[in-house]
């Protein structure tokens, strides 16, 4: 198991939440999704700057928002899915490019 799997596991858990959610369009389901995701991006941002501050490593604004897109993506495909869980990330999820069905998910930073 990766570093980081209990976090892991929630988001995949609150993904699968969101997609079935939407494919319901089930209003309550949904807005219960959105708050679970508004709560759970922000406590994993904590983590993610403490862990930089226990480390040394700055986390600037540019990589919370890199962060917040890989949820987004995340979130929102399967396949962005499927990669977060993996548990090894080289660079950011663009929501964009999976939604639509578009490419890998690779930010154009």
């Amino acid at each position: 198991m990766h570093p980081g799997g209990d976090q892991t596991g929630q988001v995949a858990a609150s993904a699968a939440a969101c997609m079935k959610a939407q494919a319901e369009r089930s209003g309550d389901r949904m807005r219960a999704a959105a708050a679970q995701r508004r709560e759970m991006v922000q406590s994993l941002i904590q983590h993610a700057r403490d862990l930089a501050a226990r480390h040394g490593v700055r986390f600037s604004d540019d990589v919370e928002r890199q962060v917040i897109a890989s949820l987004d993506a995340t979130l929102a495909d399967p396949q962005a899915a499927a990669r977060f869980e993996d548990g090894c990330l080289t660079e950011a999820l663009c929501p964009l490019t999976f939604i639509g069905g578009g490419g890998r998910g690779r930010s154009n930073a």
